[in-house]
């Protein structure tokens, strides 16, 4: 049997470990914090959020010790946060470290149905349910116009039901009911409509429909091409396409300009390129794979040449698997000095390197975005790992891209030396700026989100077709990654980046995301000869 970790109480915390529960008051006017320090990693997580409960007055203090008992035994998150004094009802906030972590999300939920919190204080329907809601940090800024209307993302009942909140073309809510495990596809039209929402103003329809204005309509329809459209009556989302040219049309200007591009599209990107729902861009994909006659991938062919790439550090290499892999996007994202552009170098200068040493015997595309390459220090690394520093550098071939008529064209253009096969890796460092400067501001969300999209889907079907590697770094905002989760839907494996500072300081990697590989955090030092693990020079 496990043990629990004895409790150690944050210094802000209003209840300590002398605390006598039996006649603990809450002492402030304002905000009471409840806080544990060492328990779950809670970091500084852009995907938190708490369960909401509101509490009468008169029940406002044996409430309140309730939950504390609760979160000194570890049955709750590692915090909550409960209102003083109100005019209403006393708001309690339990917080828990990711709104994607649905097991611990309904643990704690299930905790409070069992202490008798959801049938005293959970809000009434229509039909005599009690449910309580559950509203990421993320949208706390966006006021809800009703109770678990919009904004919250889950609600659990006092008959052990957990539901998740779904957006359909649209944006009208409806609430799913929770079986089984949960896929990313399950937060998507939730987190497509929380961006959409915060860089439109508020006004998403009228954003979009004011978007879809500006955009040419063709005569013919561009996106069948060889396939001559008719005039019957759409059955289905993939008919549409085929026969509704201002529908196809939509498509085309965000980058999808044949089948074989819609049909290697994932339903995240086209659920946002046409204003459509999951179900609809489903239905297309499914329908132009039909129709160009493709039959299930060989996985266990895809799988057997999948290649790795070294990072350096030996930790980090366990934690990803092996290393970089060929076939699929790797995201850096963090803060600035953390190691994005550091990585980045050492990837590129280790795939020059036999395959006995951890590379590839291959060249690279670098596509410098920041100014940041640097001739000497990958001078500096290629010396260290053996290579003749002049050699690598011939086999780095560099793209400068300040904005995205750059990146096109200097990307077409070097798209040739890939026809040579001799390219194991193409790295973008880093990815949203030339995106930013073409398409600034909110007034070209869409079109900017639509050439995002456009890119990756082919640096996606590049990595697929080739058996290349893909790493891409990106900033990191108060808010999060830059791009929110729409950038991070289309990264196979996404590793965000932080530092431990102080006399012996240390580059940590988070693993936040992955198909295959549990979530994982390592160590590892920027020297001057490169990346290595703690302890080495």
């Amino acid at each position: 049997m496990v043990s629990k970790p004895k409790v150690k109480w944050a210094d802000d915390s209003v209840v300590q470990a002398d605390t006598d529960l039996d006649t603990f008051i809450p002492p402030h006017q304002g905000w009471n914090y409840v806080t544990i320090e060492n328990y779950l990693d809670w970091g500084d997580s852009y995907e938190s959020g708490k369960w909401l409960l509101f509490v009468p007055d008169k029940q406002f203090v044996d409430a309140f010790r309730h939950l504390a008992r609760l979160a000194g035994e570890l049955k709750l998150g590692h915090s909550f946060k409960a209102m003083g004094r109100t005019e209403k009802d006393h708001p309690f906030c339990l917080y828990c470290p990711s709104y994607r972590d649905v097991p611990f999300i309904r643990k704690v939920a299930e905790c409070l149905l069992k202490e008798g919190f959801i049938d005293s204080f959970g809000y009434l329907d229509r039909d005599g349910i009690r449910n309580i809601y559950f509203k990421p940090d993320e949208a706390t800024s966006y006021k809800s116009r009703g109770v678990g209307e919009s904004l919250t993302i889950f609600r659990f009942n006092n008959r052990n039901e957990l539901y998740i909140k779904q957006f359909d073309e649209d944006f009208k809510p409806s609430w799913k009911f929770v079986d089984s495990k949960l896929g990313d596809d399950a937060f998507s039209s939730y987190e497509i409509y929380l961006d959409l929402k915060k860089d439109s103003g508020g006004d998403i329809k009228k954003y979009l429909a004011s978007e879809m204005e500006e955009k040419p309509i063709e005569t013919t329809n561009p996106v069948s091409k060889s396939i001559v459209p008719n005039e019957k009556i759409a059955e289905n989302t993939f008919d549409r396409l085929l026969t509704d040219v201002a529908f196809a049309s939509r498509f085309v200007y965000a980058g999808y300009e044949d089948l074989e591009s819609i049909a290697r599209a994932r339903r995240l990107e086209l659920m946002v390129a046409g204003n459509i729902s999951e179900t609809e861009a489903e239905d297309l994909i499914m329908g132009a794979q039909k129709k160009l006659g493709w039959g299930f991938p060989d996985l266990s062919t895809k799988y057997a040449v999948i290649r790795r790439i070294t990072t350096g550090s030996s930790k980090l290499d366990e934690m990803l698997g092996g290393g970089i892999e060929t076939q699929s996007i790797t995201e850096f994202h963090g803060k600035k000095d953390t190691g994005k552009t550091q990585l980045a170098f050492q990837i590129s200068v280790n795939t020059l390197l036999p395959e006995g040493k951890g590379g590839l015997n291959s060249q690279v595309i670098f596509i410098d975005a920041d100014g940041t390459f640097n001739i000497q220090r990958i001078s500096r690394l290629a010396k260290e790992q053996g290579l003749e520093p002049n050699e690598a550098l011939e086999k780095i071939h560099v793209i400068r891209a300040t904005n995205f008529n750059e990146l096109t064209d200097s990307f077409g253009k070097a798209k040739k030396l890939l026809e040579t096969d001799k390219i194991r890796l193409i790295v973008m460092d880093s990815f949203i700026p030339p995106f930013e400067a073409t398409y600034p501001g909110t007034s070209q969300l869409a079109i900017r989100y639509s050439q995002i999209f456009r890119f990756l889907n082919e640096l996606q079907k590049i990595a697929d077709t080739k058996n290349i590697a893909v790493v891409i770094t990106n900033q990191e905002t108060p808010k999060g990654p830059k791009g929110g989760k729409l950038l991070g839907n289309q990264s196979v494996f996404r590793i965000r980046l932080t530092k431990k500072r102080g006399k012996n300081p240390t580059n940590i990697a988070n693993l936040v995301d992955s198909p295959n590989l549990p979530n994982g955090k390592e160590e590892f030092i920027i020297s001057d000869n490169g990346i290595v693990d703690v302890g080495m020079k």
